[in-house]
């Protein structure tokens, strides 16, 4: 079970790649959650973020962990 806390931060980080993804096919419609991306593993706060475009790829530091992870964004829209 995630907490509140974790479900928070996988929504930031589901509506940061909705954004990117949108503005990366230079759509002009209004932004809407596609996808969420769960961080069962992260805890604590989550700060900076950095997309990698020309490999499709989410930096996300997770200072709580004292780890950065990375998402492959072109994954997430497999399937």
């Amino acid at each position: 079970m995630i907490s509140y806390r974790e479900a928070r931060y996988a929504s930031a980080v589901a509506t940061l790649i909705v954004g990117v993804a949108l503005s990366h096919a230079q759509s002009n419609s209004p932004l809407r959650l596609e996808k969420t991306i769960p961080l069962p593993d992260v805890k604590g706060r989550i700060d900076h973020l950095a997309f990698d475009a020309d490999n499709e790829r989410l930096f996300v530091a997770a200072l709580g962990n004292n780890t950065v992870e990375v998402i492959d964004v072109k994954m997430m829209w497999v399937g």
